[in-house]
This record gives structure tokens, sequence and C-alpha cells, in this order.
């Protein structure tokens, strides 16, 4: 670890403008273990802080090392390369918005969605992002059809400053916009880079509960997809989740971040948002695999009834489902989770992203299929994404801004 000083191409591009300052601050912080990181944060230019409502868009930032892709809920999109000399230097270039043919997919306005006794609530766009080697893949909500939404996958070539997208995947079926719940926020989005044109996606339950335990649903379920046209194969690997936002791949496990149910976006006096874990090495299908939502979670129904349907149970086990790895009770709101490079109070460990938590909190394995808390770090900003970055740092998404936050030895 480095030392640390005191749809195609014939639509139209789009470029985002700068309107604001961009501001850069190094800031040492201490762990709840009393740990200290050095964390670079840059102030990301034209665009508006994130509001709990939904109506503004966030932030999601992606790194494969060296390099980082940036990408707001509405499409803008920022490339930066050489972030070790960001360390180094204590310094952050000048954040420069790149040329893309995203709002080919989407125009970059919030989708509406308007229900008989609810406010105007805004939708994002954009859900996850992953870099891989000059590949870039990005899931995002999308309405197809009347009334009908998923979330799909863009596929994106980095040529130069510029980036190419084009469908990667989707699928027909639906979450119906009308049905008596229904909230595109709960969509899930998160991916893991697995190998050439393979990918594995958690899709969200959309708040249709039901369908997380259909073995025919694609919804509430980590799928494989791999291939690409109509050479692409699509698998259930697992199903029984409600809104994973984050995975990662560790030697032959699958971490997945699901958050639970919450009273208020987004954060809730009551959760059960959970981190699952996936082994690559089970053979089967949907059936073999369960994490149980919405039969068994540590949470509660917005509503707070029982629900035949829905029963919550607090025992994964007694229902035959698997157990959460660590669950969390009352919600931070879990967002995306990533591997590090370097150790906390000696312990090698996974970081987790917190929405409502406003932090990122350590863990590490302790038995099979079993995680413990080690530490958090509060950074007093919700964190929609980590990733691992260069120099054994973490690359993270806040509200308004991206950090580079970095342990010292």
């Amino acid at each position: 670890m480095t030392a640390i000083p005191n749809r195609g191409p014939e639509s139209a591009t789009a470029t985002a403008k700068s309107s604001a300052p961009q501001w850069v601050r190094t800031s040492l912080l201490d762990d709840s273990e009393g740990n200290q990181f050095k964390a670079i944060f840059v102030k990301v230019p034209n665009v508006s802080d994130y509001i709990a409502s939904g109506e503004e868009p966030a932030l999601f930032a992606a790194s494969d090392g060296n390099r980082m892709i940036l990408v707001s809920g509405r499409g803008e999109v920022y490339l930066q390369s050489n972030l070790s000399a960001n360390i180094r230097e204590n310094k952050w270039p000048e954040l420069k918005p790149v040329e893309s043919n995203l709002t080919y997919f989407f125009d970059g306005k919030l989708y509406k969605v308007y229900k008989k006794g609810q406010p105007n609530i805004g939708w994002f766009s954009v859900k996850g992002v992953l870099l891989h080697k000059g590949e870039v893949f990005l899931s995002y909500s999308r309405k197809h059809g009347e009334a009908c939404w998923n979330t799909g996958i863009l596929k994106g070539l980095i040529i130069g400053d510029k980036i190419e997208f084009s469908d990667f995947w989707g699928n027909a079926e639906c979450a119906k916009e009308d049905a008596l719940e229904f909230n595109a926020n709960q969509s899930g989005g998160a991916m893991v880079y697995i190998g050439a044109d393979h990918v594995l996606f958690a899709e969200g339950d959309y708040r249709q509960t039901s369908l997380s335990q259909d073995s025919d649903s694609i919804f509430g379920k980590i799928l494989s997809i791999e291939g690409l046209g109509s050479y692409q194969t699509t698998k259930i690997l697992a199903k029984g989740l409600r809104n994973p936002q984050g995975m990662v791949k560790v030697q032959n496990e699958i971490f997945i971040t699901d958050q639970g149910p919450i009273y208020n976006r987004p954060s809730g006096p009551k959760g059960g948002d959970e981190v699952n874990i996936y082994d690559l090495n089970v053979v089967g299908n949907s059936q073999d695999v369960n994490f149980g939502w919405p039969i068994a979670s540590d949470g509660v129904l917005y509503d707070t009834n029982f629900r035949a349907d829905a029963s919550l149970y607090e025992s994964h086990e007694k229902f035959g489902f698997t157990e959460p790895a660590i669950y969390y009770v009352p919600s931070i709101a879990t967002s995306s989770i990533t591997s590090v490079d370097f150790k906390v109070n000696g312990k090698e460990v996974l970081a987790i992203g917190a929405l409502a938590g406003k932090s990122i909190h350590f863990v590490t394995k302790s038995g099979e299929n079993k995680l413990e808390p080690v530490s958090n770090l509060d950074l007093k900003s919700s964190v929609r994404t980590v990733s691992k970055g260069p120099d054994g740092c973490i690359l993270a998404s806040l509200d308004t801004s991206v950090a580079l936050i970095c342990k010292v030895e």
C-alpha cells in the first residue's frame, strides 16, 4: 500500500456543461475504533443535492484501479485517469464531462409517477455503474410500454474521451406502475463482472413483493447474463431479494447488499438491511438459493400490518431460507459494497456504503456465511457507491461529491 503523506452511433451526443464551481477538500478522519483515514473530497459540477424525495439525481462512481467513471442520475458522465497522482499530490484535476450518447436511452428528465393520495415522485434513471478495462456497464430503471417498468443494462465502450453506449440486456416483464404498490426506487441495479460479456445482475422487486418468490419472474433475483444479442442467455441464480444495490465478488463468493423496508426514503426507524452471500460453486437454480424476502426479514412493512404474502418472519433458517450474513436494525439504508486492500484492526474487511447512516461500515468474515462489524467511518453525507480505488484506497460517491478515502498506516 502506498504511504499517505501529512442506444447507437447514429444518435445525437450530449455533453453536460459545468455550472457550479469545483472545490477540493482534504481531511483526516477517524473511524469508530480510532483508525485514521485521509479523504480527498471533490465537489462535482452541475449536480444538484440529492433530495430524499427522489426528485434530484444521485451520483454513481466506479473504478477499475487508477481510472474512475462518474455518472449522475440524470446521465452526466465524467471520466478521470491517474487517480494515484491525486492521492500523492493532495489535489484533484478539474472534472470535465465527456461526450456520450446516453441521452439516446433516456432524456435526462426524471420520470414522474402520479398516484392518488401521494405526492409526485420522481424516479431516478441510473441505478448502478460498473467499469472494467475500458468497458462500462450501466443499469437504469426504464419505462417501456404502458405503465411497465423494469431495470435494464447498457454497455459502453470508452473511445478516447467519448463513450458509446448500446443495449446489453433488457426484459419484457413488467412491474406495473398502476399496481396497488409500486416504487421504481426499489429497483436494485447491482452488477458484478464475471468475464467477457458476462455479468451478474440484481433486479429489485419495485415494491411488488410477491414477485421475489416467483421463480418465473426476474424481479427480486440475482441473474447471470452472458453473451450478446440472440446468443445471450439469462439464468436465475437466487431469489428472495428486495432492493439489492451492491454486489462484489471475492474469490468464489458474491456479497450482496439488500436494502430493507423503511418508513421514509432513504431512512427510517425500522429496517432489516441485509448483506447476503452467494457461493459461485453452488450448482442449481433459483429453488436452491433463497434469501427469504418477503417471507423472512428482520424489517417491517411500511404499513406494519401482517400480510400472508409478506409475513416477514424474523427467522430465515426456520422457513428454509438462507440467513443473512449480517443485518441492520434500525436501517442504515445499505447501498453498495466493495472489497478493500487494507486491514482494519488486523482484519481483512469489506466496505459497505450507507445512505441513511451517512458512513462507510467495515465488516469482516467470521465463519461460514457470517459477517461481523469492525468499525464505521462517518462521512456526514449519504454514501451512494463504494469501489476499490488505487493504492489501497476506496472511491466513494456522496450526495454531491466524490471522494478518495485512504487508510493511514
